[in-house]
C-alpha cells in the first residue's frame, strides 16, 4: 500500500459537532487516511460541566492526535488573527492532503488557511450557517452572510447535513448548488435495555407521569426560556405533565430562576449536564426541540430512533427527520405561545395515537443512512478531490 493520505478535522464547536466529527473520525480507514485534529484546548464556554469529555480527551480517546488552538466563537479581529497564523503553521508544517473544517468560524480559518498553505481538498461542514440567527440583527446576518460567500471560494465543496441547510444556503445565494452537497448525520444505532421506572424514579418523576424531555445546550440557540414559559399553561391543565431538562451552558442560571418565578420547580426538572441523556430519552414519553436555528441535532436524531413522538420547530436542519402530523409537530420558532399549544395538544392525544406517531418516528429513522455510510461517502468525496 502506498503513502496514507494525511487527512485533517479542524471545530472550534463542540456539543452536537463534535459527536459528528468523533463518529465519522472512528470509522474512517485508518489504513488509507492518516488523521489529525485541531480543536480548542478546553470547551471555552460558560457554564460547562467539567466532568463533560473534552474534544481534546475525544480526539485522543480514538486515536487520533490532536493540536490545541484557541478559536473564539464570535468575531474577535485580534484573536482571530492569532488563532488563524496557529492554524495555518500546523497545516503548512505537517503538509495536509485535505484539510476538512467544522463549524462556522473553523470554517473560515481552516478554508482560508488551508487554501493560502497549497492544501489539495479543502472542505467544510457549517452545521447550520452563522447568518441563520433570527434573533441577530439583519445587519450581522448580512456581515455573516458575506464571509461566509468569500470564504466559499477558499474550499472545494460544502457538505450541508440536511437538505434544508442546503436550500437555505442556495436560496440565500451564499453558495451554488454545484458546490453544496448533502451527507446528512447519521442516526447512530439505539439499543437500550433499561428499567423504564427505575430511570425516571431517578430523575424524579413516577411511572404514570407524562413525560416530555428537552436534552441540548442552555443557550439561545436551543431557546430553552421559551420552554420553560411554554411549560407554564401545560402544567396547569395537566397536573400530571413532568418536564426534564437536560444540559448546560451560560443559560443554566436564567433558567432555574424562570422555574422558580413560574413556580414550576415540581414539574419543570432542570437535571443539568447527564451522561445518561439517551436512558431518560429512551424512558420519556415525548421529545422537544424549541431551538431558533439547528444543523440536524443528534438527540432529535435520537428521539426519532427511540421511536418518540416529537414536537420541534421550523428550522432546516428538521426537514427529513420530522414530519408535521406525522411523527411529530412542527412550529414556528421563538413562539412560545404555539409551544404551549402544541405540547396541550400531543398531550390530549391518546396512547394509541402517541404510539403511532412514534412508530412513524422509527420508520423515518430506517430510511436514514447509518454512520458507516457517512464514512464511506465522505472516504470517496475525499479520494475524488484527491484525483482531481
Amino acid at each position: 500500500m502506498g503513502k496514507k493520505i494525511k487527512l485533517l478535522y479542524i471545530s472550534q464547536a463542540t456539543g452536537g459537532v463534535q459527536r459528528h466529527v468523533i463518529s465519522v473520525l472512528s470509522k474512517i480507514n485508518r489504513d488509507v487516511f492518516d488523521i489529525a485534529g485541531i480543536c480548542p484546548p478546553q470547551d471555552l464556554i460558560s457554564g460547562v460541566s467539567e466532568g463533560k469529555e473534552s474534544f481534546l480527551e475525544a480526539f485522543k480517546r480514538i486515536g487520533v492526535r490532536a493540536y490545541p488552538v484557541v478559536m473564539s466563537r464570535e468575531i474577535n479581529p485580534v484573536s482571530d488573527i492569532k488563532s488563524f497564523l496557529k492554524v495555518y503553521d500546523i497545516i503548512k508544517r505537517e503538509r495536509f492532503d485535505i484539510v476538512h473544517a467544522h463549524s462556522s468560524k473553523a470554517g473560515v480559518l481552516g478554508r482560508i488557511a488551508g487554501r493560502l498553505a497549497g492544501i489539495p481538498a479543502v472542505v467544510y461542514t457549517p452545521h447550520s450557517f452563522p447568518f441563520d440567527r433570527p434573533r441577530r440583527m439583519l445587519l450581522s446576518r448580512s456581515l455573516y452572510a458575506a464571509i461566509e460567500k468569500f470564504a466559499g471560494f477558499f474550499c472545494d465543496k460544502v457538505i450541508a447535513v440536511s437538505e434544508g441547510e442546503k436550500e437555505l444556503a442556495v436560496r440565500s445565494g451564499v453558495l451554488p448548488a454545484r458546490k453544496i452537497i448533502v451527507i446528512e448525520n447519521a442516526v447512530e444505532p439505539v439499543v437500550l435495555n433499561i428499567d423504564s421506572v427505575k430511570k425516571r424514579k431517578e430523575a424524579g418523576v413516577g411511572p404514570e407521569d407524562r413525560v416530555i424531555i428537552f436534552v441540548g445546550r442552555m443557550a439561545p440557540q436551543k431557546a430553552p426560556l421559551d420552554l420553560v414559559s411554554a411549560a407554564e399553561k401545560a402544567c396547569r391543565i395537566f397536573p400530571d405533565a413532568k418536564f426534564l431538562l437536560l444540559g448546560d451552558g451560560p443559560l443554566c442560571k436564567k433558567i432555574s430562576a424562570l422555574i422558580k418565578e413560574k413556580g414550576l420547580s415540581g414539574s419543570v426538572l432542570f437535571l443539568g449536564w447527564r451522561n445518561d441523556a439517551r436512558e431518560l430519552i429512551a424512558a420519556s414519553d415525548i421529545f422537544i426541540l424549541p431551538s431558533l436555528w439547528e444543523g440536524c441535532n443528534y438527540s432529535l436524531l435520537d428521539a426519532v430512533a427511540m421511536g418518540k413522538p416529537v414536537i420541534t420547530t421550523d428550522v432546516a436542519g428538521v426537514k427529513g427527520v420530522v414530519e408535521d402530523g406525522v411523527n411529530g409537530f412542527i412550529i414556528p420558532k421563538g413562539r412560545p405561545d404555539l409551544l404551549s399549544e402544541a405540547i396541550i395538544k400531543m398531550l390530549k392525544m391518546s396512547r394509541g395515537r402517541l404510539e403511532e406517531m412514534g412508530n412513524n418516528s422509527m420508520a423515518m429513522a430506517r430510511k436514514r443512512i447509518p454512520p458507516e455510510g457517512v464514512a464511506k461517502d465522505l472516504e470517496k468525496l475525499y479520494l475524488e478531490l484527491i484525483k482531481r
